[in-house]
């Protein structure tokens, strides 16, 4: 998948000699070429381990000196670029379709369903939401890292106003709020 991806930017190459004033179309040729290749299927195959974290994220990162045309090696220039695009980290898209799809299922919008072992939390609190879930309970990494357990731990940790929107888009768009806020709060802090 990364090698296709990285396929995908070097046909593009050609483009940047011809189209070396259309940011808008590289751009777009990265979102319509590159980013779906990245993103195929991902709230299921989400991984976890740092190494192929970094290794998506470095197609990103490529893919935006691409569009940029700034080759330079200076520290935090990739960083201002992927913010001049806004285009926020994979890891957060891939978080963020990981609790859209579960919601979708919990609605009962999409083809899969909440597996029979996923059971709702029967107390709730005043500082958790009424659509919590009982975590499951992995003996393994490859089953800790798993969708459901992931999503359930993630899920249960989000806050009420977040939940009450029942709109998807409107949901995405309070997802990457929230965990935008989140991932600069903790490099911030």
């Amino acid at each position: 998948m990364i090698t296709k991806s990285t396929k995908h930017i070097k046909f593009s190459a050609p483009c940047e000699g011809i189209l070396a004033t259309a940011l808008a179309i590289k751009e777009l040729a990265y979102k319509a070429l590159v980013r779906p290749h990245l993103e195929y299927a991902s709230p299921v195959w989400d991984p976890w381990m740092e190494k192929h974290i970094k290794q998506l994220e470095a197609v990103q990162r490529r893919s935006a000196r691409f569009v940029k045309s700034c080759w330079a090696r200076t520290p935090g220039t990739v960083t201002n670029l992927l913010n001049d695009l806004d285009c926020p980290p994979l890891q957060v898209r891939r978080k963020i379709a990981r609790l859209t799809l579960f919601h979708k299922a919990i609605q009962g919008e999409s083809a899969i369903e909440l597996a029979s072992y996923i059971k709702g939390c029967n107390c709730q609190l005043r500082s958790t939401h009424h659509n919590r879930f009982t975590k499951l309970r992995p003996r393994t990494e490859a089953y800790r890292n798993s969708f459901y357990c992931r999503t359930i731990k993630e899920w249960n940790s989000l806050p009420n106003n977040v939940l009450d929107v029942d709109y998807v888009r409107v949901i995405n768009l309070y997802f990457l709020f929230y965990f935008l806020f989140l991932l600069f709060y903790f490099i911030l802090f």
